[in-house]
């Protein structure tokens, strides 16, 4: 760890030791004086008041950590757990009510009555022999605790009353009247019922289907199925044609209306009710064949519009297809009546045809005369540029389709940009000369020739940039023409500035927006003829950061020594090392305690009784799932939600999910194998939990499926060195964090630099900061870094770094570094950017792209970074 930091926590560990005794002097005062022997126990209350036997029941007071005996009226009780202020026992099967009295090394308390509830064990039916009879026969109950039955106990067959022997605690025998129809057995006794399973009554009557009108017809139209005892159906039966489900309404006990769904085929019709199945006759569905009534127009020009009138067209586009004499057109829209398609490009006058593809039944309809237009240019501008030139036709009759439309430069075939009836915008071509445009329609041949553009000298020429705004490090993609083959052929510039382009073709242009860019027009001018195209401006965002306090200027904030954090749905769980606690702060600045006593050790199981040993780096799963690295207690640690007996619901609790508890380097099974060297970050990929494993000066993996931890990254021995498992080395690694690809971003801290490992091939390599320990901006070559411990990403891959030894928060974007805020000597300041101070930030934490949350490790605070253009 820094130095710096470990003095700082052992004053703080002295106050809070300074702090526990004033506070116990305190109480023993509250408490009525100064008391002989102020360590012995004391009982405040007892919650709940009363239980049966296996409750658990909880003990409020002081002291009570040490406890060693509970009485419950004399007689010891089984303690659960205990901690300084809480107590918890169980009561046993042989307690009676009286007081509850505990015991330690140094006095025994006398607490409040405990009341102990007598078990009343329950009345229960397992079975009903047999579980078909017919009326007038005789049935055996049998269950258990019906001597508990009260002596005016009735049973009820379904709703009819039954009579009947109580011959044992397990055995009743009743008398199936004429009355009684299928279902449960009942017993009813002081108001309470206890129901049985069902009871099957012989020559109930049945459900049937006898006929189907009509036996067959199409999909859509309504079936009448007669039978017997429909009244009996349940709400929720359900009927099929075939296997397809159908709409249905039952009209009377013998007949039942329903329609035949549009997927249905030729079968059975059954009726399905309450797991039972009713089979009738066999339904025979009917082909649907199209019928073309009228089209309209009947003439006209290719893309035209066509309105198909008629009947069984459907309700799918992608089940119907609609040819102009066999030309297959687009259709715009359908219902069962109407289609309406576009003439398609090459057709010709001949019959519309419309065809279900679920079946291949197809329509034939009216002729449609296919008009020859012949396209009109009135104009061109400009009338003369380089090639790589945009150039708008105006006209009319040019469609709407670029398919079927040829533009010519001289004879030489332009590419069309955009179209519509009345203008089209082309490109010269890069072989064109001085001479007319033309404009061609493929469909009908037909052709316009227009205005003579003149082909100037190969000028370079900037269409557009992209994006025309952004801030430093944002890559710019300029479009147009002419630019040439390689960086050495053309100088960009931004606003005056002389750019590196980090490609160049033809066509294209790229660069990253420099550290000290200004708004302005872009440039690019042509190295071997010296001419120049100017573009668009280009505006350099400049970011504002305003750093403010939001938790922990307060005495009681609760914030001390916060290390490092992880955002969970707009608040932050952050750990506060120096308590060894793990505590959560909202939007508001609350702070409140999440786990952890607030002494160092090695215990799981409740939040309110885990330790930690100096917890730091936490990640969340996509479960809810909680990963903590207890750095001195050299494993990883996991809130997990399991079961709690005391409220049959659920609780959080803490365990330990890899390493022994031993510093080490070790691979293996996670629990017995595996040993890590104060692992100080965690960060989880689908099934993966890397881990930085600080003291071993290594990235390991662990699968969370297999239970196996890996190295990733790293030899277990110091060094600054890239390349793959075999090759790399790292210094220290701290804050780690996923970037968009999944590859995880270091802050490999003793290194004073910015690592990527790329997670498909564990292939290390530095992103930021090869010089050695610093504090220098500009290109990610020559950046300086002084002690980083944190690292996050943004949604766009943005690198933000807590420097934590520079006391400040970083930024890396295309190929810069840059100070966002703070930087220098330790202070604490809010404020914009460079007037901010931090001391030894230690955790960085994404709330938005726009917002950050700080863990302000000396100055005891969690800040608030906003970022705004």
């Amino acid at each position: 760890m820094y130095p710096k930091t470990q003095s700082v926590l052992k004053s703080i560990l002295s106050v809070l030791v300074l702090l526990v005794v004033i506070s116990n002097y305190i109480g023993c005062i509250e408490d009525g004086g100064l008391a002989t022997n102020p360590q012995a126990p004391v009982i405040s209350s007892i919650d709940p008041a009363e239980g049966v036997p296996g409750d658990e029941i909880g003990i409020s007071g002081n002291n009570l950590e040490q406890v060693d005996t509970v009485w419950v009226n004399g007689l010891l009780a089984p303690v659960v757990a205990k901690v300084a202020t809480s107590l918890i026992f169980r009561i046993t099967t042989d307690m009676t009510s009286g007081p509850v009295t505990v015991k330690n090394a140094f006095g025994t308390a006398l607490g409040p009555d405990l009341t102990v509830l007598e078990l009343v064990p329950a009345i229960e039916i397992d079975s009903v022999r047999p579980s078909t009879v017919a009326r007038g026969d005789s049935v055996s109950i049998h269950g258990r605790n019906f001597d508990l039955l009260s002596p005016a106990f009735k049973v009820l067959l379904d709703q009819a009353e039954s009579g009947r022997i109580l011959q044992s605690s397990e055995l009743i025998q009743a008398f199936v009247p004429d009355s009684a129809n299928t279902g449960n057995v009942r017993l009813v006794t002081d108001g309470d019922t206890i129901t049985g399973p069902v009871l099957a009554i012989l020559g109930d009557p049945t459900i049937s289907i006898i006929s189907l009108s009509p036996p067959s017809g199409l999909p859509g139209s309504d079936v009448i199925i007669t039978g017997e005892n429909f009244d009996l159906l349940s709400p929720g039966y359900q009927v099929f044609f075939n296997g397809t489900p159908a709409q249905s309404s039952i009209d009377s006990p013998s007949e039942i209306t329903t329609d035949v769904p549009f997927q249905a085929t030729t079968g059975p019709v059954t009726i399905v009710d309450n797991g039972s199945t009713i089979t009738g006759p066999d339904f025979t569905v009917l082909d649907i064949a199209p019928v073309i009534t009228s089209i309209s127009p009947t003439i006209g020009p290719v893309g035209a519009q066509v309105t198909i009138s008629g009947e069984n067209f459907g309700v799918a586009i992608t089940e119907v297809r609609v040819e102009f004499n066999g030309t297959e057109a687009i259709v715009s829209s359908i219902a069962d009546n109407e289609l309406l398609v576009t003439v398609p490009a090459g057709a010709t006058t001949g019959t519309v045809t419309v065809t279900l593809l679920s079946n291949g039944n197809t329509a034939t309809g009216p002729v449609f005369t296919v008009q020859a237009v012949s396209p009109v240019i009135n104009s061109i501008d400009p009338a003369s540029g380089p090639t790589g030139a945009e150039v708008t036709i105006t006209g009319q009759n040019f469609g709407t389709v670029i398919s079927n439309v040829q533009v010519d430069f001289n004879g030489e075939v332009a590419t069309i940009n955009s179209l519509n009836d009345t203008q089209i915008v082309a490109t010269v071509p890069d072989n064109a000369t001085t001479g007319p445009v033309s404009v061609t329609l493929l469909s009908s041949g037909n052709s316009a020739s227009g205005p003579v553009f003149t082909v100037e000298d190969n000028l370079p020429v900037i269409t557009s940039i992209s994006p025309t705004s952004g801030p430093i490090g944002t890559e710019v993609t300029i479009i147009g023409n002419n630019f040439g083959f390689t960086s050495a052929d053309v100088e960009v510039r931004l606003n005056g500035q002389l750019i590196e382009a980090d490609f160049v073709d033809l066509t294209e242009i790229r660069f990253s927006v420099p550290f000290d860019a200004t708004t302005g027009v872009i440039e690019v001018t042509v190295v071997a003829s010296g001419q120049t195209a100017q573009g668009p401006v280009f505006t350099v965002e400049v970011p504002v950061v305003t750093l403010s306090t939001l938790a922990g200027a307060g005495p009681n904030d609760g914030v001390d020594g916060p290390f490092q954090g992880v955002e969970t749905n707009g608040t932050m769980l952050f750990s506060n090392a120096a308590s060894h606690q793990l505590k959560r702060v909202d939007a508001a600045g609350v702070v409140t305690l999440f786990a952890g006593t607030g002494q160092a050790g090695f215990v799981n199981g409740r939040l309110n009784v885990a330790q930690f040993n100096f917890p730091a780096g936490m990640a969340m799963d996509s479960q809810g799932n909680i990963y903590i690295a207890d750095v001195n207690n050299h494993v990883i640690r996991v809130i997990v939600e399991v079961f709690d007996p005391v409220s049959a619901g659920t609780r959080l609790d803490v365990q330990t999910l890899a390493g022994i508890g031993q510093p080490g380097y070790a691979d293996g099974l996670a629990q017995q194998e595996a040993q890590f060297d104060r692992p100080s970050d965690v960060v989880v990929s689908g099934n993966i939990l890397y881990i930085s494993d600080f003291g071993n000066h290594a990235i390991r993996a662990l699968d969370l499926q297999t239970g196996i931890v890996s190295t990733v990254a790293g030899d277990g021995t110091a060094g600054f060195n890239d390349g793959n498992i075999q090759q790399s080395q790292l210094n220290s690694p701290v804050g780690i964090t996923l970037d968009n690809n999944g590859d995880l971003i270091i802050a490999d801290a003793l290194n004073h630099s910015i690592r990527r490992l790329l997670t498909a091939s564990n292939f290390l390599l530095t992103v930021s900061g090869f010089q050695g320990m610093g504090l220098e901006d500009g290109l990610n070559g020559v950046a300086r870094f002084n002690l980083p411990y944190d690292v996050v990403t943004d949604s766009q891959g943005t690198i933000y770094v807590a420097d934590s030894g520079n006391n400040g928060i970083r930024k890396i974007c295309g190929g810069f570094t840059t100070t966002l805020a703070g930087g220098g000597p330790p202070g604490l300041q809010d404020g914009e950017g460079s007037q901010a101070r931090f001391n030894f930030p230690s955790g960085i934490i994404r709330v938005t792209d726009t917002e950050y949350w700080i863990c302000d490790f000396n100055n005891d605070r969690i800040r608030k970074m906003e970022i705004g253009f």
